[in-house]
């Protein structure tokens, strides 16, 4: 499997390091590329790009900088137009996956041939409760996808094929 990992990041370099943590430590890690899109005016891309080049070098990263913030959505796409692998994942440079993640959904994919899928989830509050989220309803139509789409991008993989031309 080769993946490629989009991060997009606007605030919180603690954060992103925590991110980038969570990836480094997964249980399985293909040949993955790591695309971390900032999005914001900085000075010195240099200093972003030694730093984590070195703290994470197993994620092979490379950075995209956006000339001032066009949102999450503008970096996705960056991140997919600039993608290689077979597969592509989602994660918000604010979350971080558990560390079986790519080892449970990837494994689930191939062996059911499925060329999207995503997860639920667990969103931790401000005063540190822990709530798991359910993510997607049974059947979709265009209907509930619009009122009820519970899919969180940060569990979303899917195979390149299938999304050669749809972005965010």
């Amino acid at each position: 499997m080769s993946l490629s990992i989009i991060i997009p990041h606007h605030h919180n370099l603690l954060k992103l390091v925590k991110c980038l943590k969570s990836v480094s430590s997964q249980e399985f890690l293909p040949i993955v590329e790591t695309l971390v899109i900032i999005d914001k005016n900085i000075k010195s891309h240099v200093r972003y790009k030694n730093f984590f080049s070195k703290k994470f070098d197993n994620l092979n990263i490379s950075f995209f900088f956006n000339k001032n913030n066009q949102g999450a959505s503008y970096s996705r796409n960056l991140g997919i137009k600039n993608s290689k692998n077979e597969y592509i994942a989602f994660l918000d440079s604010d979350d971080e996956w558990i560390s079986n993640k790519l080892l449970i959904q990837y494994n689930t994919m191939k062996k059911n041939n499925i060329y999207f899928s995503h997860t639920s989830y667990l969103r931790v509050s401000s005063n540190n409760k822990i709530k798991k989220i359910y993510s997607g309803v049974k059947t979709y139509n265009n209907f509930n996808i619009l009122l009820k789409c519970r899919i969180a991008t940060p569990t979303v993989i899917f195979k390149r094929e299938i999304f050669r031309n749809i972005f965010f």
